[in-house]
C-alpha cells in the first residue's frame, strides 16, 4: 500500500492527544445594574463574578466589584494564551456565577449565562442579607 493512500488516515489519527494553543476567555467582560424592586438603583452592593473551570470543577479568576451611584458595576474581561489537548479532560470549560449582596436586601445568586441572555438589571428584594458564598464545586 501506498503511502499515499495513508496519509489521509495518518492525518486524522495523528492529531488525537496531540496538544494545541487557544486563546480563552478566563473572566467576561459585564456592565451590570443593580435595582431594587421598584427600579431604584442600588448603590453600594456587592457585585462578584466567580469563575469555576470544568472539569475538576476548579475555581478560577474571582472579582468583586462594588455598585458606584447610579447602581453600576464594570467587569473587564480577562484571557490568555493556553496549551490544551485533543484528549478527554485535556481542555478546560469556564463558566461563571453572580452574586449581589446588600444590607436590607436578600442576597441574590444567579449563572451569568442566564443574565447574559437578558442582560436586564438584577433586581435586588428587600429581606435579610447573608454573606456570599463561592459557587458550589459542581453547581
Amino acid at each position: 500500500m501506498h503511502v499515499t493512500r495513508l496519509l489521509p488516515l495518518l492525518l486524522l489519527v495523528l492529531p488525537v492527544g496531540c496538544a494545541y494553543p487557544i486563546y480563552k476567555q478566563l473572566k467576561p467582560a459585564a456592565d451590570v445594574s443593580v435595582q431594587d424592586a421598584n427600579g431604584v438603583p442600588i448603590a453600594g452592593a456587592n457585585v462578584h463574578l466567580w469563575t469555576v473551570v470544568h472539569p475538576y470543577s476548579r475555581r478560577g479568576p474571582a472579582e468583586m466589584k462594588e455598585t458606584d451611584t447610579s447602581g453600576n458595576a464594570r467587569f473587564h474581561s480577562e484571557s490568555e494564551w493556553r496549551v490544551e489537548a485533543l484528549v478527554i479532560h485535556g481542555y478546560d470549560v469556564f463558566s461563571w456565577r453572580w452574586c449581589v449582596a446588600k444590607p436590607g436586601y436578600e442576597t441574590r445568586y444567579l449563572r451569568y449565562d442566564d443574565w447574559l441572555n437578558t442582560k436586564s438589571p438584577i433586581v435586588l428584594r428587600e429581606g435579610v442579607s447573608q454573606p456570599c458564598k463561592e459557587p458550589e464545586p459542581f453547581g
